[in-house]
């Protein structure tokens, strides 16, 4: 799951389209940061939605 503020999901919203997983759920929360999460735990945290993408493809490789 991707946690953000409502604005900053609809603009990240492109580059959440292109990740290659089955699915990315996204949810709002009042965060500065988008959060990545797993159901029990976040795992990365990042201001830029590139870098946080990057930070998931590591954990999932």
């Amino acid at each position: 799951m991707i946690y953000a503020k409502k604005e900053k999901l609809r603009i990240a919203q492109s580059e959440l389209d292109k990740v290659k997983y089955p699915f990315i759920l996204s949810r709002i929360q009042e965060s500065d940061e988008y959060l990545a999460c797993k159901t029990t735990m976040c795992f990365a945290h990042d201001r830029n939605i590139t870098k946080l993408i990057e930070k998931i493809n590591k954990v999932v490789q």
